[in-house]
């Protein structure tokens, strides 16, 4: 059986080609509207700011610097513990069994990839980074965030004089965000900065709630595909942990007049493969969609090379239950939806090249990387480069950061005018009245950023022949990744 169709796409505009005067943005010689607020830098003069930091604390962490014209900063919990009364070591301790570091390191390559994909989305500014530690303390990150965004922090220059400003960064970026510890959200947003939250499962929050639920599965891809081929009949496989996540397959199903003539459970246990495997055979419908983790897929079609059934089998990929096709025995004629690029390879290569010594695709000066690589040789524990659910965490991170510069883009042009670059009234509380205006919360599936851009996510549907897997169809739907 080969499959053929037309293929949906969308096409995405929102980033121009325009020049400006990248020096003049930076220069303490702009002339800035005066200060309306009482330390807060958003609206404050640069060269006040400046003087601020100048006479102000040494900071007394960590931080990964980037320098550019526009800085992208993250809070991230790099180490374990936040030594509240010691002003000579702020953290300590290193999460070596985490994979935190590569999330750092996820979050620097995605400003440097943005540098290289995007690079006339700010006219020819420069987009840079800033990444604080959080020693894993909520309120150590609030510490962070106030004090640098009211100047009070002093850091020591790179080697070429650069200093992290306030006034330049205007997104925020928490990682490893938990919900009950939500304050940090509303307290950026406060003062005037774009703010997210992504959480450990790769769903992502601004102050007033969740945006974005990685784990809502936009079932139109699968139910698109039946419609398509008539096949309107069917039964549904999942996994018992899955079950409860079936509810849009139910209602995009009824959407497109499809029947589910039943839904049954499976597991690695031979019981509930027996049952699952009976509910096929004495059903009418002559399509099973499967909706499960790998190792239950792999224990069905094994349990199946004994007791075939003739059926056309479709296989749905999930957020944290990746499927590994090539690795089942799955009958000819198997369809596999998958989610297009939902790895991020390049990344993968380039975290694995820096462990091995080759040069990496971005040379990025990360010492929490060599801290991290060190610790765990000492302490004989394995990196986690190469695990499935740490490159989808990375993943996440590196959306979230395309996410925000999106927006920020938008916010630009709105504000300063379509091609014109970078202008004074971005160091003012406006920015954040315009990036509000242009985020949209979505219900499950949707993010707009305008009435003309939307992020999308991408599924590719394959078919198993006697000469392997043919890519039958790329499909494109409105959900979460920028193209």
């Amino acid at each position: 059986m080969f499959l053929s169709f037309q293929t949906t796409s969308f096409a995405i505009t929102n980033i121009l080609n325009v020049n400006a005067d990248v020096q003049t943005f930076i220069d303490s010689t702009w002339s800035l509207p005066e200060s309306t607020c009482s330390g807060w830098c958003p609206s404050c003069v640069m060269s006040v700011c400046r003087e601020m930091m100048g006479s102000s604390q040494l900071y007394d962490g960590e931080i990964v610097y980037i320098p550019g014209d526009i800085l992208v900063a993250g809070l991230i919990p790099m180490s374990q513990t936040w030594n509240r009364l010691n002003h000579t070591q702020a953290c300590s301790g290193l999460k070596t069994s985490d994979n935190v570091d590569i999330m750092a390191e996820a979050f620097v390559y995605a400003v440097m990839k943005s540098r290289d994909q995007y690079s006339a989305m700010f006219g020819n500014a420069t987009i840079g980074a800033l990444l604080f530690d959080t020693c894993s303390d909520a309120n150590r990150a609030s510490q962070i965030m106030l004090n640098f965004e009211s100047c009070s922090y002093n850091f020591m220059p790179n080697n070429v004089g650069q200093t992290p400003l306030p006034f330049i960064t205007p997104v925020y970026v928490t990682l490893d965000y938990d919900t009950e510890h939500s304050g940090i959200l509303s307290e950026t947003s406060s003062v005037g900065k774009l703010a997210f939250g992504l959480d450990r499962k790769g769903s992502l929050y601004n102050s007033t709630g969740v945006v974005y639920e990685s784990y809502s599965y936009n079932f139109n891809a699968v139910t698109d595909l039946l419609h398509h081929m008539d096949w309107t009949y069917v039964g549904v496989l999942s996994s018992i942990g899955l079950s409860t996540t079936l509810d849009g397959l139910y209602e995009s199903a009824t959407s497109q007049n499809i029947c589910i003539a039943y839904h049954s459970k499976i597991s690695t246990l031979n019981k509930d493969l027996l049952d699952s495997v009976d509910a096929v055979k004495s059903s009418m419908a002559n399509t099973i969609v499967v909706f499960g983790t790998s190792d239950d897929i792999d224990a069905l079609f094994v349990y199946l090379t004994s007791r075939p059934v003739a059926k056309t089998w479709i296989l749905i990929e999930s957020r944290g239950h990746w499927l590994h096709p090539e690795e089942y025995p799955l009958q000819l004629g198997t369809i596999v939806i998958e989610r297009y690029h939902s790895l991020e390879s390049d990344f993968k290569d380039h975290v694995t090249n820096w462990y091995t010594g080759e040069m990496p695709h971005y040379n990025i000066s990360n010492e929490w990387l060599e801290k991290y690589r060190d610790a765990r040789q000492s302490e004989n524990i394995q990196s986690p480069i190469l695990d499935d659910l740490t490159l989808i965490q990375a993943s996440d991170v590196i959306r979230t950061v395309e996410i925000s510069l999106a927006v920020l883009n938008m916010a630009v042009n709105k504000i300063c005018g379509n091609g014109s670059g970078l202008c004074e009234e971005l160091m003012t509380q406006q920015v954040t009245t315009e990036m509000q205006n242009i985020w949209y919360d979505h219900h499950t599936q949707t993010v707009k950023i305008d009435e003309s851009t939307v992020l999308v996510d991408k599924y590719v549907i394959t078919n198993l022949q006697e000469n392997g897997y043919q890519e039958v169809r790329k499909d494109i739907y409105l959900c979460c990744q920028i193209l």
